[in-house]
């Protein structure tokens, strides 16, 4: 007979000792003796305990007595055990409605967690998507629930504003709860100084306002959080990024030059140093934390765990909530950025020596951008490149180094060290030639701004997955079409571990959507005669409309320009979300409008695509017409500016921006139905290129074939 060698003892002991079939046929299949045969992959899994030395003798004598390895003889045992049970097939080999908390997932989701439960269970890295509304939340707790109760560390990564609600989804589950962590550093604070600064040179009033107020938590799930951790929060990232999503992460971010005088500082230190966290369980992170979390470990190889994170060097299960905005995290983390207005202002204010040396050489690099790289007659607000690009200015990024470095900074306060430090880092990657380049100005006064950072983070996305046991990757928007196979590059998950669970987008999800087929007449461009055509579209619509009305816009400039040709007609009950305010914000007085009685009109761009929540909770599904029309002024071609993208579009071509922008499409429509039971909400597209015959509009298209024609 031939025999295939699958394992050792070990592999047999790596049996999970709750698995049924090795249970109760273990010792009918010593004594039986069987012959080997292979043995399928499936049933070879983790284990969380070792076997009994007596066990492990009865092998190494079997197979002496046989003639045969130990190896044959434990893929032979194996195999008898899989007969024996009646467990041929390449199915699971446990029970999946044995899964902890599965009566609390909703009945349309339980294929996907048993296919991705499955996935864990072979140490795959499972790509998990559902339409919004349905349930996700649950699903992702009972997956944690489950993991942590077989004795597994649980990492589980996600927005703060999200977090909040996986921490109600696990509490709801049944039995007791498994041991739950949040995991707050550094990297989910922002340095306030760092915020004012931004804010100021970007005429930021809300900004402002949360920095001058102390940085408070916004959401009322972030100020019941005391209950959970015992402190209020303040100083949020998450909060600051949900008023300004523009924000320079690696900027603003709280770091060890903040000082002790910080009012972050001290709240992380707080924090910090009354952390009781179990060996065992679930810990709770931003995408963010995660991010740096893994820089951390790369630049610490033969470093123990993260102490300023808890974060484990090894995790066993990591799930990732609306991942698809993990890279941008990533990116943020692995990049450094310089904003000269704030840099020159601290260097004014702060600095005695050598100040006048970095004061002109910075002043240098502003003109070179301004003058140079983005004129203002040509009226872009970025450009981006290899250092290689743009030969000319490189004398001038080294000059402005040399000028920093020759500012003593041991007698400076923590802002002043921290910004200084952070513009010498962010040429020094920029001179080294192996970083990409981003010149962008602000786009009310052009102040000029430098962004370096890795354009390819495969090195650090293998870094993360090597560490990872198994994996689920969760949003509603990761598939293109039939394939997660671009959202797998984008997260350098191997191919070999990558599992693609089967989307789930039931009916109800789109099913009362309206499709309008009006276009304006004139092409999509930021021509005055394109604002004109849009806004009376835009004006009959909200006349009619049986509610609320979203105008979602792919600039600020658009938003400008609507609102300038709208304010008249809608006075009262139009919101323009100008550079000023945030989503949130504009979504608040959207609330407060159509409960007064008025039918709001929002303008809006950014965060108004993704994760703004314009639903009647109070109402009754069909009575709920908080939002009753959507309307996408032109289709979101171009809205990633990463560096990372960039470098995608050079390899895959307008493919990826296209894939990019139809991901960004289904986002906004999700705004509409949020809910089961909806009364028919009206979409409305009026982007004439939809009606064109280029190849890449014929996925547009496609998409928007599923929803009833007006």
């Amino acid at each position: 007979m031939d025999v295939v060698r699958v394992g050792t003892v070990q592999d047999l002991s790596k049996v999970q000792n709750r698995s049924k079939w090795a249970r109760d046929h273990l010792s009918r299949a010593f004594s039986a003796g069987i012959a080997p045969v292979r043995v399928p992959q499936h049933k070879i899994q983790s284990f969380a305990a070792p076997l009994p030395e007596s066990v492990a003798q009865h092998l190494r004598t079997m197979a002496k007595e046989r003639g045969i390895s130990l190896a044959v003889l434990t893929a032979g045992l194996i195999e008898a055990l899989c007969a024996d049970a009646g467990d041929e097939d390449d199915g699971p080999s446990e029970d999946s409605s044995q899964i902890h908390g599965i009566e609390s997932v909703r009945e349309l989701l339980h294929p996907l967690l048993k296919q991705a439960h499955e996935g864990l269970q072979q140490g795959k890295i499972a790509f998990v998507e559902a339409a919004t509304g349905t349930g996700k939340g649950r699903m992702l707790a009972a997956l944690a629930a489950d993991a942590a109760a077989a004795g597994q560390q649980v990492v589980v990564s996600a927005p703060l504003s999200v977090t909040w609600q996986l921490v109600d989804d696990l509490s709801q589950l049944p039995g007791s709860l498994p041991a739950i962590d949040l995991l707050l550093g550094r990297p989910n604070f922002v340095d306030p100084e760092s915020v004012r600064g931004w804010a100021q040179d970007n005429s930021h009033g809300e900004l402002l306002d949360w920095v001058e107020a102390g940085g408070p938590a916004l959401s009322a799930r972030t100020q019941n959080i005391a209950k959970l951790t015992g402190k209020a929060l303040s100083w949020l990232l998450e909060d600051a990024l949900s008023l300004a999503e523009g924000l320079p992460v690696s900027t603003v971010m709280l770091s060890g030059d903040s000082g002790k005088e910080c009012p972050a500082e001290g709240l992380y230190r707080t924090l910090k140093s009354t952390e009781n966290r179990s060996q065992q369980g679930i810990l709770l992170c931003s995408h963010h934390m995660l991010a740096s979390h893994v820089r951390h470990a790369a630049f610490n190889r033969d470093a123990d765990d993260d102490p300023a994170s808890g974060i484990p060097s090894k995790i066993d299960t990591l799930l990732v909530d609306e991942a698809h905005q993990l890279e941008a995290a990533f990116a943020a983390i692995f990049s450094h950025a310089i904003h000269f207005r704030s840099l020159i202002r601290t260097i004014q204010s702060s600095v005695k020596v050598n100040k006048k040396p970095a004061l002109l050489a910075l002043e240098v690099m502003e003109h070179e951008i301004t003058e140079r790289i983005l004129p203002t007659n040509q009226s872009a607000t970025s450009a981006s490149g290899w250092p290689s690009e743009y030969p000319d200015i490189t004398d001038t990024m080294k000059r402005a180094e040399d000028a920093l470095c020759a500012i003593k900074t041991k007698n400076l306060n923590a802002h002043a060290t921290s910004a200084i430090r952070a513009a010498i880092g962010a040429f020094r990657a920029a001179l080294s030639g192996r970083s990409m380049l981003r010149f962008e100005v602000s786009p009310v006064r052009r102040y000029p701004g430098l962004t370096v950072g890795r354009s390819n983070l495969e090195g650090a996305t293998a870094d993360l997955w090597d560490s990872v046991g198994s994996a689920a990757l969760c949003s509603a928007t990761l598939f293109a079409g039939d394939s997660a196979n671009l959202t797998r590059w984008k997260l350098g998950v191997d191919v070999a571990r990558a599992l693609y669970c089967r989307p789930v987008h039931p009916p109800w999800t789109w099913k009362p959507v309206v499709l309008h087929s009006e276009r304006t007449s004139v092409d999509a461009d930021d021509s005055a005669e394109w604002a004109q055509s849009a806004s009376e579209q835009i004006h009959r619509i909200a006349a009619r409309a049986a509610g609320g009305t979203l105008v979602l816009c792919t600039s600020h400039d658009n938003v400008r320009q609507l609102s300038d040709s709208l304010s008249d007609n809608l006075a009262g009950r139009l919101i323009a979300q100008h550079p000023g305010t945030s989503a949130r914000g504009c979504a608040m007085q959207f609330d407060a409008l159509y409960r007064s009685g008025l039918k709001p009109v929002w303008i809006g761009v950014g965060a108004a695509w993704t994760g703004i929540s314009l639903s009647d909770t109070e109402a009754l599904a069909h009575e709920d017409n908080m939002l009753s029309d959507l309307v996408i002024t032109r289709l979101p071609i171009g809205l990633n500016r990463s560096l990372t993208h960039d470098r995608r579009v050079k390899i895959g071509g307008f493919g990826i921006v296209a894939q990019e922008a139809l991901w960004q499409l289904r986002q906004g429509i999700g705004r509409l139905v949020r809910r089961e039971g909806l009364p028919d909400k009206h979409l409305w597209v009026l982007d004439p290129r939809l009606d064109s015959s280029k190849p890449w509009v014929e996925r547009f298209n496609r998409l928007l074939s599923k929803y009833k024609k007006a």
